[in-house]
């Protein structure tokens, strides 16, 4: 298959590798430089005197493995709001 008429199937085929390379370098880069920019939020809230528990929770809502320390977090605080 020839996109360009004066292009063997070595330059197609290197060029075909180099573009999904480029693709798959741009992808883990912005996945990457995501969690940096995360981690640098947690860490200035962290410092502004937020509860780390409550933050882990907000940021990990999805996680399987923190639904039980963010629910017993969570009736621990109930827990504070009914007897007040």
């Amino acid at each position: 298959m020839k996109i360009f008429k004066d292009m063997d199937d070595n330059q197609y085929w290197a060029t075909l590798w180099t573009a999904a390379a480029t693709g798959v370098v741009f992808i883990v880069s912005i996945l990457v430089w995501q969690s940096a920019r995360n981690d640098q939020l947690l860490y200035e809230l962290i410092q502004q005197g937020h509860d780390p528990m409550e933050l882990s929770c907000l940021f990990n809502s999805g996680n399987r493995s923190a639904e039980v320390p963010c629910l017993l977090l969570a009736q621990e605080k109930a827990k504070t709001y009914v007897t007040k």
